[in-house]
C-alpha cells in the first residue's frame, strides 16, 4: 500500500461560494487547495493526471503531474522501472503463463510449504504443456530430483544433496512473492517459447572442477540454459551465485531475451551469448537486453557475445578488492554489442583496459561509461593497449537500440541498481 502526493498548479476543490463568483478572480485563485493527494493508490494508478477547475463561465486544466510509485520501506526505484522492456517484447511477445487468476486452480499453480514433494511437484508444472501460472511460496531443492546425468564428484554437499534438472516447456510464468530460493538444480529451455522468470533465488550448483583444474569444462551446469531457438524469455529480479559453469547461458539460435534487475554475484563465467565461433546459423539470432543488472565478484563474461546483438545498459560491475577479475564486455565473432551508461566500481589493481576482452571481434559500441565515478571511453582506451593480437574496434555495430524506455545515467543507475536488483526487491 502506497500513498503518493500530486503537486498541480489547481487545485482539485473549489468551493461553492467560489463558484458563485463569475467575475474578477482568476480559476486559478478561486482554487482552495494547491495539492491533491491520492491516498492507497496502486500499481495500476501510475501514470498522469491533470486537475479541471471550472464554474458557469470557464474552466482551467492544470498541468500534467506524472505519478510514479515508491515504496516507503524499502525506498525501491519507481514501478516504470520493473515493466518489461527490450528484446523479448518482439515477435509474438510475452504473456508467460497468461493472465491466469489464483481462483482458477487449473491455471493458476501455488507451491507452498504444505505441498509434498515440492520439487516434483515444479517439474510436473514447468513440464506441463500447459499454459500456467506457478507461485512460489517457499524454497525448494531440487536435488530431489536426482534426475542430473552428469554427477556431482567433489563437493559433500552435492553429493548428499544431489542434483536436478527441469526442462521448462513454452508459456509457464513462475514467480515467487518472497524471493524463494531454488537449490541443486537447472532449468533449460530447450526450444521453449514464452516463458517469464522473476524474483527467484538459484544457490547450490558449484563444486571445484578437479578433473580440468578449474578450466570448468567437464560437468556444464547451468542455472538456466536457453538453448536450440528459445526465444521470447524474460529474466528479472533474479538472484543467481556461483555455479559450476554459467548462469544464464543464451546458446544454438535462442533470441529474444531480456535479463533485468538481477543479480550475479561471486561467480566465474557468468553469462555466455553464443557458445562456437562456428555457429553461423546464430545470424540474427541471440538477441538480448541486459539492462539494471548487478555483477559483483564475476571474474568474466559479463557477457561474453558471438553473433547476437547485445544491448547492455544501465548496468553496475563491482569488483571488490583482492578479488580474481579478468573482463567484463567479452566482445566475439560477429558480435554486436552496445553498452549504454554502465557503472564499473573497481580496486586499483583493475585498470579501464581490463574491462574489455576481443576474440576475433569487430565493433563495440559505448557510451556514457563510468569508472569509478568518471567518465572513460572503453573503446579508445581498449584499442590503446591493445596488445597487437586482435584487431582495433570500431564503433559500428550495425544497429541502434529502440526498445527501451529512459535510459538512466551510469551514475543514477549505479545507485537505482544497487538498491532495485535482485530477489525480494519488487514491492
Amino acid at each position: 500500500m502506497m500513498t503518493e502526493t500530486m503537486r498541480a498548479v489547481t487545485s482539485a476543490a473549489v468551493s461553492n461560494d467560489d463558484v458563485a463568483m463569475v467575475s474578477s478572480p482568476t480559476l486559478e485563485e478561486l482554487a482552495t487547495a494547491r495539492e491533491l493527494v491520492l491516498a492507497d493508490i496502486q500499481p495500476t494508478d501510475a501514470g498522469a493526471y491533470a486537475v479541471t477547475v471550472s464554474n458557469v463561465a470557464d474552466e482551467v486544466v492544470s498541468e500534467t503531474a506524472l505519478v510514479s510509485l515508491t515504496s516507503p520501506t524499502t525506498q525501491l526505484p519507481p514501478l516504470r522501472t520493473f515493466d518489461l522492456e527490450g528484446f523479448a517484447v518482439l515477435g509474438p511477445g510475452l504473456t508467460g503463463g497468461g493472465p491466469a487468476e489464483p481462483s482458477d486452480p487449473s491455471r493458476y499453480k501455488v507451491i507452498d510449504a504444505s505441498t509434498p514433494s515440492p520439487a516434483q511437484a515444479l517439474r510436473e508444472f514447468l513440464e506441463s504443456p500447459d499454459p500456467l501460472v506457478i507461485e512460489l511460496r517457499t524454497d525448494v531443492d531440487l536435488g530431489a530430483l536426482n534426475n542430473q546425468g552428469r554427477r556431482p564428484l567433489i563437493n559433500p554437499e552435492l553429493i548428499a544433496s544431489n542434483l536436478g534438472v527441469v526442462q521448462v516447456g513454452s508459456h509457464k510464468t513462475l514467480f515467487s512473492p518472497t524471493g524463494a530460493t531454488l537449490s541443486h538444480g537447472t532449468f533449460t529451455l530447450n526450444g521453449s517459447r514464452n516463458v517469464i522468470l522473476r524474483n527467484l533465488r538459484f544457490r547450490g550448483l558449484w563444486e571445484w572442477d578437479d578433473a580440468t583444474q578449474g578450466a570448468y569444462d567437464l560437468q556444464g551446469w547451468d542455472y538456466v540454459t536457453l538453448t536450440t531457438g528459445a526465444r521470447n524469455v524474460w529474466i528479472d529480479h533474479c538472484d543467481f551465485g556461483k555455479s559450476y559453469d554459467g548462469t544464464v547461458d543464451v546458446v544454438r539460435g535462442s533470441d529474444l531475451v531480456t535479463v533485468s534487475w538481477s543479480r550475479f554475484e561471486d561467480h566465474d563465467k557468468a553469462m555466455l551469448i553464443g557458445n562456437s565461433d562456428s555457429a553461423t546459423g546464430d545470424r540474427g539470432k541471440l538477441r538480448v537486453t541486459l539492462h539494471h543488472n548487478q555483477f559483483e565478484s564475476v571474474v568474466q563474461r559479463a557477457p561474453r557475445v558471438r553473433f547476437g546483438q547485445v544491448h547492455v545498459y544501465d548496468n553496475r560491475y563491482v569488483v571488490p578488492e583482492g578479488a580474481e577479475y579478468r573482463y567484463s564486455l567479452g566482445v566475439s565473432t560477429e558480435s554486436g554489442i552496445y553498452a549504454e551508461n554502465n557503472s564499473f566500481r573497481t580496486p586499483g589493481h583493475v585498470e579501464v583496459a581490463d574491462l574489455v576482452k576481443s576474440w576475433n571481434g569487430t565493433a563495440l559500441h559505448q557510451s556514457g561509461t563510468l569508472f569509478n565515478g568518471r567518465p572513460v571511453d572503453l573503446l579508445a582506451i581498449h584499442n590503446a593497449y591493445n596488445s597487437g593480437s586482435e584487431r582495433d574496434l570500431t564503433a559500428d555495430v550495425g544497429w541502434t537500440p529502440t526498445l527501451h524506455a529512459q535510459i538512466d545515467s551510469a551514475a543514477v543507475a549505479d545507485r537505482e541498481v544497487a538498491r532495485g536488483a535482485g530477489a525480494g526487491r519488487i514491492p
